[in-house]
C-alpha cells in the first residue's frame, strides 16, 4: 500500500500553547513578586560624595553660548555663563574681559 500524503498548504498545523502561557503567566507572577519584596527590603544607603565625576573650571574659563531663538523670534539668544545677556552688552564683555586680562586660552 502506498502512503498517503497530504497535499501542501493543507494541513491542521495546530500548536497547543495552552502549556506555554501557564508558563509565562507563573513568570510574570513571580517576577512581580520578587520585584514587590526587593523594593520592600532595600534599606537606605548613604554613599560618601565623589568628585571624580565633577567638572572643575578654571576661574578665568567663561561659557559662551549663541541659541537659535523660537521661528516666530528674531535674532539668537546669547547666554554667557547661564545667563543670558542683550547683543549689544557683548562688546562691553569683551572689552572687560581683555581689561582684566583673560586670555580665553
Amino acid at each position: 500500500m502506498r502512503p498517503r500524503h497530504r497535499a501542501l498548504g493543507r494541513g491542521s498545523g495546530k500548536v497547543n500553547v495552552t502549556a506555554m502561557i501557564d508558563v509565562v503567566m507563573c513568570l510574570i507572577i513571580f517576577y512581580m513578586l520578587v520585584g514587590k519584596l526587593v523594593l520592600d527590603t532595600r534599606s537606605d544607603v548613604f554613599l560618601p560624595e565623589s568628585r571624580a565625576g565633577d567638572e572643575e573650571r578654571e576661574a578665568d574659563t567663561i561659557v559662551l553660548n549663541i541659541v537659535p531663538r523660537a521661528p516666530s523670534g528674531e535674532g539668537a539668544a546669547i547666554i554667557v555663563d547661564g545667563r543670558e545677556i542683550a547683543r549689544e552688552a557683548v562688546q562691553g564683555l569683551v572689552l572687560i574681559w581683555r581689561y582684566l586680562g583673560w586670555s580665553g586660552g
